[in-house]
């Protein structure tokens, strides 16, 4: 799924732990939150992607802003571009 190991179309990705109960209880309803999220089997990658920005940020120093921009640029354009590609193999 998208937002599971990195963050493609959000700023985030899951955080819907296969472990938590309404994931390994069926009678138990999923959280609202939880709802549409995909099962996050690879753990916190919350952290992880918050340890990439840090490193980031780190590495450039003054200019270390500019690594959360790309990031939202990088998300922005991953949401923009598959509406504007074109299949050439049917034209």
């Amino acid at each position: 799924g998208v937002d599971v190991s990195f963050p493609i179309h959000h700023a985030h990705v899951s955080s819907n732990f296969a472990w938590l109960e309404h994931n390994t209880d069926p009678d138990v309803e999923v959280p609202e939150e939880y709802q549409e999220m995909p099962i996050q089997p690879l753990g916190d990658r919350n952290e992880f992607y918050r340890d990439f920005l840090q490193g980031c940020r780190e590495a450039f120093g003054n200019r270390g802003a500019r690594c959360a921009q790309t990031e939202i640029d990088r998300i922005e354009m991953s949401l923009r571009q598959p509406q504007s590609m074109e299949n050439y193999t049917e034209v």
